[in-house]
């Protein structure tokens, strides 16, 4: 079900007052019943990987791009992610989920210092193939034509906002550079249970 919690003030499903397209939590998960649907094993298992490193770290697809082997610790089970546009770079704990998914991504892909090859040998996967995938899986899911792979982004962003993260958390979670940047998440989230958190604290006194 959709989060309650995230109020949409009569606009668009999924779209911010600053225009910004984000999934709820059913589309999100029709995301990835679209994905785990697919027959191909080596593909379902990559995408699978892929979209899942983009929500739960809420990364730019050039920075899911960029993603060596070298940035992995497989011992320490960490992931390095250098930020795009100035953010800040940071190495962040791999949840067992997640670690499961590597772990057999890592047994099917070629060798190379590419954690996603792309079909050029010694090449990342680009950028435009990346957004095509999101597309694709998107379209299979029924998402609205206008959403990008960055509103996987902006979905991390107002899921960690609704379940009450701060603006600094959010800054440092998706390395950005300033926290001007975090808090125009804020604008549409409803903390459904503000009220009676206050009701708890002044009902003897007002």
């Amino acid at each position: 079900m959709a989060d309650k919690r995230i109020e949409k003030r009569g606009r668009p499903k999924g779209t911010t007052k600053a225009g910004l397209k984000y999934l709820d939590e059913g589309q999100l998960k029709a995301f990835f019943q679209a994905i785990r649907k697919t027959k191909d094993a080596g593909r379902k298992t990559r995408d699978d990987l892929i979209f899942s490193l983009i929500v739960f770290y809420g990364l730019r697809v050039c920075e899911l791009a960029r993603l060596k082997m070298g940035d992995l610790d497989l011992r320490g089970r960490q992931l390095r992610v250098a930020a795009a546009k100035g953010g800040l770079t940071r190495t962040e704990d791999i949840p067992a989920d997640i670690w499961r998914k590597l772990e057999a991504w890592l047994k099917k892909k070629d060798k190379g210092e590419w954690l996603f090859p792309g079909r050029l040998q010694g090449r990342p996967m680009s950028t435009d193939r990346l957004k095509a995938l999101f597309k694709e899986v998107a379209g299979r899911a029924g998402l609205p034509k206008d959403f990008s792979v960055h509103s996987l982004r902006h979905t991390t962003a107002i899921m960690m906002a609704a379940r009450g993260a701060s603006p600094i958390r959010i800054k440092t979670w998706l390395r950005h550079k300033r926290v001007s940047s975090s808090e125009r998440y804020f604008e549409q989230v409803r903390f459904s249970d503000t009220g009676k958190k206050l009701e708890g604290i002044f009902g003897d006194i007002l």
